[in-house]
């Protein structure tokens, strides 16, 4: 049934580290193509897959390994561990991207999404787009 060998951990790891050198390389690109400000849904959409499929992919593996069985204690170590090593690479690489690679993101972002608010509701007045910004 149960292999008490077979460690969580390993899995947890290599996969997390697998997410998170994905999410990078992700975020790099979105980098280079000048989208990383926009927070387009499709965006977000294509990050959460990402995610989903290497944490399934990371305790598919792992049950693979333990000859079929897989505890939900089991599974919710191995997933969160996965998830919060890639989590602690992603959160890295973002404050890598705001402080190095481009320190007017945040203003890039403000900028972007007030132009969006004109764009989609041009009858605002202007003490209104001042207040929100």
């Amino acid at each position: 049934m149960e292999n008490p060998s077979l460690e969580t951990n390993t899995y947890a790891l290599r996969y997390g580290l697998l997410l998170g050198l994905i999410s990078v390389v992700f975020g790099v690109m979105i980098f280079m193509l000048e989208m990383h400000y926009q927070q387009d849904q499709k965006i977000g959409i294509v990050s959460l897959a990402i995610n989903l499929i290497l944490i399934i992919l990371g305790l598919v593996a792992f049950k693979k390994a333990n000859g079929g069985y897989i505890s939900l204690a089991q599974a919710l170590k191995t997933g969160l561990g996965i998830a919060l090593i890639a989590g602690i690479i992603a959160v890295t690489y973002q404050l890598i991207l705001v402080t190095v690679l481009d320190p007017d993101t945040i203003q890039k972002t403000i900028d972007f999404q007030m132009e969006k608010i004109r764009m989609e509701q041009p009858e605002l007045p202007a003490e209104t787009l001042d207040q929100i910004e």
